[in-house]
């Protein structure tokens, strides 16, 4: 009787360490999933950084108008591309904010000399002495940022997950507040930009929702995979911006495992990381495109206008924003990412649309044709297109405004126009490369 109890036990214990390890294997999966999208994040803003501070080197020592435009050029683009990496990484807005205003003046300074420039006039002794001031806070932020990368390849700054977030993040935090730091003094360097990012203020309607269970978000998480699932686990909650509910996914395929977060209130997917390896494009971009409209079309989220895209390896990422009445509403954005090579799904970001979607918002009235918006923009604009837009401004405003697409010496321009008083609101450049179209 004994040994049969002691069998039955043996049994037991054994199951019950199969389960446990088991699970420890899932959960690793979604851990290995999160840091490396952590870490490649690190990786890009560290090489970004590096090429904002090479370029910003050989701009101080250039006086020639061409080589001083290319230059330019390269540090919108290498600043809009940092600033989105650093977006990602886990840290709060208070922890980023001087580092991103560095970034985001990077561009927009470089941006009024190119002007500058174009328009046949000489940059002064005091715009270079601010370049110069630009370079030394640049390389202060690149060895700063190859320190800490040396710290996390050397395991003294942990990028390891547990429950949802990073193991010792406070050590993490530490170093970028020591970043933060010396930029103490930046901002009274150069003028503020008036290109700032729009912040996420959670007024959007759907994150009025009423607050869901974690057996709602893990239906939500089944209807979002649909038949690639095999098994879910909970994996904690989020407090962020949006508070969510996260999941790791097993697949039914060997070795992949996806991240998933719903939200709290109404249960909307709010970020989607999949692990698919990628070996090569089978695919090209008109498949990939359509099949990420239908998956938004498929997941309630319609009315969406595609608005750019980015390739990386074998994926490309669109970002999608919303069509009201023929406006693009551009602080309700969605970024959906396609596996070039089938066309299958493994990326979705809702974080700006969640936050700032609105049912249906009063449009007034227009009070200036296009026509008359098509006047008030330079004589050496060579207008194509004109649409309408709602555009966000640096003081959170959101303005109805007249977008017009067009070229100035073969660079591509957009140039917002309020349509209710005819006052320039904005002005952005379109970047095409041969890694997609990036607008700054």
């Amino acid at each position: 009787m004994k040994r049969k109890i002691y069998c039955t036990f043996t049994v037991i214990i054994a199951a019950l360490s199969v389960v446990c390890l088991y699970g420890l294997v899932e959960s690793n999966n979604y851990k290995n999933v999160v840091r490396a999208n952590y870490r490649r994040c690190y990786s890009e803003l560290v090489n970004y950084v590096t090429d904002i501070d090479t370029t910003l080197s050989k701009a101080v020592i250039t006086n020639d108008h061409k080589q001083m435009s290319l230059l330019s050029e390269k540090l919108w683009l290498y600043s809009a591309f940092a600033k989105e990496n650093l977006g990602m990484l886990p840290l709060s807005s208070s922890e980023l904010d001087k580092t991103q205003n560095f970034l985001a003046q990077v561009g927009d300074y470089s941006y009024s000399l190119a002007k500058q420039l174009n328009e046949g006039k000489e940059l002064t002794d005091d715009q270079y002495t601010q370049l110069a001031s630009l370079v030394n806070y640049s390389e202060t932020l690149s060895t700063q940022l190859l320190a800490m990368e040396e710290g996390i390849m050397n395991g003294e700054i942990p990028v390891e997950l547990a429950e949802g977030r990073i193991n010792n993040i406070s050590v993490f935090n530490e170093n970028f507040e020591e970043i933060e730091e010396k930029f103490s003094d930046y901002t009274s360097l150069v003028y503020d930009g008036p290109f700032s990012e729009h912040n996420e203020k959670n007024t959007g309607d759907l994150l009025n929702s009423q607050v869901i269970t974690k057996e709602d978000a893990r239906t939500a998480v089944k209807n979002l995979l649909g038949n690639k699932i095999k098994m879910i686990r909970f994996e904690g909650e989020s407090q962020g911006s949006i508070p969510s509910y996260n999941f790791s996914v097993t697949t039914n395929t060997r070795d992949r495992s996806i991240y998933v977060q719903i939200s709290k209130n109404g249960g909307y997917p709010v970020l989607m990381l999949d692990n698919k390896e990628i070996l090569e494009q089978k695919i090209e971009y008109s498949e990939a495109e359509k099949n990420a409209q239908m998956f938004l079309i498929d997941n309630n989220f319609v009315k969406m206008k595609q608005t750019g895209y980015v390739i990386s390896g074998n994926t490309i990422t669109f970002a999608y924003a919303f069509l009201q009445n023929e406006f693009v509403m551009y602080p309700d954005l969605i970024k959906v990412k396609v596996a070039l090579d089938n066309g299958e799904i493994i990326g979705l970001e809702t974080n700006g649309f969640l936050s700032n979607h609105k049912e249906s918002r009063t449009i007034p009235e227009l009070s200036i044709t296009k026509e008359e918006a098509s006047k008030l923009v330079s004589p050496v604009f060579q207008l194509q297109k004109i649409n309408k837009a709602l555009i966000p401004l640096d003081t959170g405003k959101e303005v109805y405004c007249y977008e017009l697409l067009g070229k100035v010496n073969n660079k591509l321009f957009l140039i917002y126009i309020n349509t209710e008083t005819g006052i320039q609101e904005d002005i952005k450049m379109v970047v095409q490369t041969t890694h997609g179209e990036l607008t700054i």
